[in-house]
């Protein structure tokens, strides 16, 4: 089949009728905008199956397969509650472009198929677009006229003898109108199709066989085309999910890798703090050893000194209590602040001098409020030195304390002795001690 379209080396030539149904097919809706290609006629029962198959043979018949298919009106599709039927069929008959009827000697009785008949050939005139296909009965042909004798013709209705002065086309179907599975796959059928599409098209058979044939490859191309780009997008989806999960189990054991990297980091970090947290418990005692030796030895400033140390060293906040002495960390990784208490009665040793001869005592009985100082009180100290068999003295150590905005804050209280050697920081619930003789902060 020639087109009129500019042949393009890029576009297969059998592309665009593929999208061009009316070109194919110019009167699928008829030249007067006939919404039917055909009307098919017949009698309820006797010969619904037939019809059912021949339409469907119809609409798709030389049909390239992305095209719409052929409208073919039949009463039993378009038949619904409180429809008016005969306005329905009177309408599809005006918008049909051919009359196919299924004779036979029941629906030449058939009122409705008499009252399409008479419409379509009586008022619409249309009797040279009427194709017969006989099913049963019989259409007698004069041999000698061509005309259709009608004393021995039972498969159509007399009256229309004043409308067909000649024989229509009709085809002889009778012994394929009793198969259940008649399809394009039978010779015979296929010819008759091929026949009344060739009518509808307004062209010979058997051009009407060649462009069915050309169009069959093209469709079977096409969907051959559609099949192998189906299996190549299915091939690619794989591969892509493919790799996708390739990518995904990759992702998932360098995530598993960095978890066991980190948990081994994790392990020997523990492990390196546990060393460490060792170290300094096996120094801290024997920093307490030492102390424990020099209290032994009646040195209590060496003891002293020893047992702060071993505070130090530990990192938790433990409190270690061990006869007299009372040793606290009060935080952790800060300042040296230790307590070292030692209870006397009313006052309380908080420490011993460097040369051990003087003792830094507080009592309340010795506070002295100094006044006339805003925002401060001076106060002093009754100090003694004794114990361990110590000269008795008495030293006056300025105090100072700060009134903070929060009255819920506490007193801050710092005492430097008379040396520098030590400073005692206090405060309403944590008194500390600290030797400015060794860092003030360790690790």
């Amino acid at each position: 089949m020639t087109t009129d379209i500019t042949p393009n080396r890029f576009i297969p030539r059998w592309l665009p009728d593929l999208f061009l149904p009316r070109r194919l097919d110019p009167r699928q809706s008829g030249p007067g905008g006939n919404r039917f290609a055909t009307f098919i006629s017949y009698k309820h029962v006797s010969s619904t199956g037939f019809a059912m198959r021949l339409e469907r043979a119809l609409k798709g018949y030389a049909k390239p397969l992305l095209a719409r298919p052929r409208r073919i009106f039949r009463d039993e599709k378009h038949i619904a509650p409180g429809i008016d039927l005969p306005r329905l069929i009177e309408e599809a008959l005006e918008d049909s472009e051919f009359l196919l009827l299924l004779a036979s000697p029941e629906s030449a009785r058939s009122p409705w198929v008499q009252d399409e008949l008479d419409l379509w050939c009586r008022v619409l005139k249309r009797q040279e677009r009427l194709v017969v296909i006989l099913l049963d009965g019989d259409i007698e042909v004069d041999s000698e006229s061509k005309q259709i004798d009608w004393s021995g013709t039972d498969a159509l209705p007399t009256f229309m003898a004043e409308h067909l002065a000649t024989v229509p086309l009709y085809l002889d179907l009778r012994k394929l109108a009793r198969l259940e599975d008649i399809g394009l796959n039978d010779p015979d059928f296929k010819r008759a199709i091929n026949g009344i599409v060739a009518r509808f098209r307004g062209i010979d058979p058997n051009e009407m066989l060649g462009e069915e044939n050309r169009q069959y490859r093209r469709n079977l191309r096409l969907r051959n085309g559609a099949i192998a780009a189906l299996v190549m997008l299915t091939m690619l989806s794989g591969g892509f999910w493919f790799l996708a999960d390739s990518a995904r189990r990759e992702a998932e054991g360098q995530r598993q890798v960095a978890e066991e990297q980190k948990q081994v980091a994790d392990s020997a970090k523990n492990e390196a703090l546990e060393k460490t947290r060792e170290a300094e418990r096996s120094l801290a005692n024997n920093y307490w050893a030492s102390g424990i030796s020099a209290e032994e030895k009646n040195n209590p400033v060496a003891a002293a000194h020893f047992f702060a140390r071993a505070t130090q060293k530990y990192s938790d906040k433990t409190a270690i209590k061990t006869g007299r002495l009372k040793l606290r960390t009060v935080q952790t990784h800060s300042a040296i602040t230790l307590d070292a208490l030692l209870d006397i009665g009313d006052a309380q040793i908080i420490e011993v001098s460097a040369d051990g001869s003087r003792i830094l005592t507080w009592s309340k009985q010795t506070w002295t409020p100094i006044p006339n100082q805003p925002g401060w009180e001076q106060c002093e100290f009754e100090h003694e030195c004794s114990g361990w068999g110590k000269p008795r003295e008495f030293v006056a150590v300025r105090v100072e304390k700060e009134q903070k905005p929060s009255e819920q804050q506490e007193l801050f209280q710092t005492t430097v002795w008379g040396d520098d050697s030590y400073i005692c920081t206090e405060t309403s619930t944590s008194p500390t001690f600290r030797d400015t003789s060794i860092p003030t902060s360790f690790g």
